[in-house]
């Protein structure tokens, strides 16, 4: 059975948050979604990604208070949530694709615009890179070289607080995810499962 979204009682003020269920890199992706208060959301992070192509999209399990059933997710989605997802503990975040309801086209203009917002509350910010490949490590060592040559005072007035965004291998506010880490929410920019 597919799952269908509830609707939000008022889409201007709610945002849809998801729970990755814990587990190891052989289960399905399994979220729990609910609905909060934009301000006075529980903390989240937001992802940044390349949606991908819906022609090889993979199913998860997504589940409210009321029910549960498959949803479609691009290949790279699915790919960016088996790297989130911790092995013993939850984690909350807020996905576009999934937060919010595609089929809605009202919806989706109350939403859209809050997406600053959304970004802005997020305790942090994922970017999904997508898989590693040969020429990955000449594009991190591009980013790195490009946040040292930005003056920090771009970064106030961006969307997104990047006054602590570092491509390192401890915490930051922005994390790059990529397949260079261990599997299981661990990645590059810090964090761990």
């Amino acid at each position: 059975m597919a799952y269908r979204h509830k609707n939000l009682a008022s889409p201007a003020d709610e945002i849809r948050l998801l729970t990755i269920v814990p587990g190891l890199a052989t289960q399905g992706i399994r979220c729990s979604i609910a609905h909060h208060l934009v301000i006075t959301a529980p903390g989240y992070e937001a992802l940044s990604y390349m949606w991908g192509s819906q022609d090889d999209a993979v199913e998860i399990l997504l589940e409210d208070d009321r029910h549960q059933g498959m949803f479609r997710v691009t290949q790279n989605l699915y790919q960016a949530l088996c790297r989130l997802r911790y092995e013993r503990r939850e984690r909350v975040v807020w996905i576009d694709a999934v937060s919010i309801n595609q089929d809605d086209n009202t919806e989706k203009s109350s939403q859209v615009p809050q997406m600053r917002k959304i970004f802005h509350n997020a305790k942090g910010v994922v970017v999904w890179l997508g898989d590693a490949d040969e020429d990955s490590d000449r594009a991190m060592e591009w980013i790195e070289q490009t946040l040292q040559d930005v003056d920090p005072a771009f970064f106030k007035s961006s969307i997104i607080d990047l006054q602590y965004a570092k491509i390192s291998w401890r915490p930051c506010r922005i994390r790059l995810l990529t397949t260079y880490g261990p599997p299981s929410g661990t990645f590059s920019g810090g964090g761990s499962g």
